[in-house]
């Protein structure tokens, strides 16, 4: 392919043979030189178009080429693929035959809302938790599907809300657990025989316990009549339960009857008695009766008279 023009310079558009003949003005001499032109083709690749992403998210840009010799980013990567996490304009240059081509995106990452609900909580009845969740220009949705931004809690339960703001969205979590004051009983008052033990227990856990004389045990062992209390503490408050534990003989009066027929049947063998057991064991009988059944007995004109 053969080009003529008469200047200094040629600017060459496409490929081909090029030369360029000099022709002397003295004597007509001339000198010619021939140069093939190819044109290579760039690197053809493209990052993308601009991207918005949420925080927190992954933007991939890739400048894959095959055949190419060299990746220089921005960032100092020559790598063909990064992963970016900020805002900001990401350009890479590829090579390839000596030739070189860049392309740039925007990368623009949208801050996340903040919500914190807080720590779980545990709150004594009677008393409320208000959630707040609050972000300028947002939306929101609770766990039952209200739109508040914020929430009341007056029950034990798992709240939840998610927080929406341009395109992006977070979520948190709070579990809240009610206490109530101390529930127990020490079963009903009953009696009690000599030489008898009964274990008080309120079979109530996650307090303090304060029996009537002071110690701090989950149980109580009592062996004599009166009046035992046990006041039981928590976070939330206290109760107090008054325990009383009566003689035997006030809830058995019915057998005070029998005790007299058998009385009197003894006085009746008396002679007998004292002819098969010793005196002193005989007397021994009579006291025992009387000390372990608390009463009085009196015998007057072959008559035998029990008092309580």
């Amino acid at each position: 392919m053969e080009y003529k023009q008469h200047q200094c310079n040629y600017i060459s558009c496409q490929p081909g043979a090029y030369w360029l003949k000099v022709i002397s003005t003295v004597n007509s001499c001339y000198w010619r030189d021939t140069i093939n032109v190819t044109f290579r083709m760039l690197p053809d690749f493209t990052l993308g178009p601009d991207k918005s992403v949420c925080e927190k998210d992954t933007v991939i840009l890739n400048a894959t080429v095959a055949g190419a010799t060299g990746y220089i980013w921005n960032t100092g990567a020559t790598t063909p693929v990064i992963k970016v996490f900020q805002t900001g304009i990401y350009w890479c240059d590829v090579s390839k035959d000596g030739c070189l081509y860049r392309d740039s995106v925007s990368v623009m990452v949208k801050p996340l809302p903040v919500v914190n609900l807080g720590n779980d909580a545990s709150l004594c009845e009677g008393n409320n938790l208000l959630l707040d969740a609050t972000n300028a220009n947002s939306t929101y949705l609770w766990q039952d599907r209200s739109t508040a931004a914020v929430y009341l809690v007056k029950q034990t339960g798992k709240y939840y809300v998610t927080v929406y703001r341009t395109g992006c969205f977070a979520r948190d979590t709070i579990n809240v657990t009610y206490v109530s004051k101390p529930v127990f009983t020490l079963g009903p008052d009953q009696p009690i025989c000599n030489g008898m033990y009964i274990t008080l227990n309120p079979r109530i856990n996650d307090v303090t316990y304060l029996w009537q004389d002071g110690s701090s045990s989950p149980t109580y062992s009592v062996s004599r009549p009166g009046l035992y209390y046990l006041t039981a503490i928590n976070n939330c408050g206290s109760k107090k339960i008054l325990y009383s534990l009566q003689q035997v003989l006030a809830n058995y009066i019915f057998l005070l009857p029998l005790l007299q027929i058998v009385m009197e049947k003894m006085m009746s063998l008396n002679h007998i008695l004292e002819k098969m057991l010793p005196n002193t064991i005989f007397k021994y009988l009579i006291a025992m009766v009387i000390y372990y059944l608390k009463v009085q007995i009196k015998i007057k004109d072959g008559m035998v008279l029990i008092k309580v």
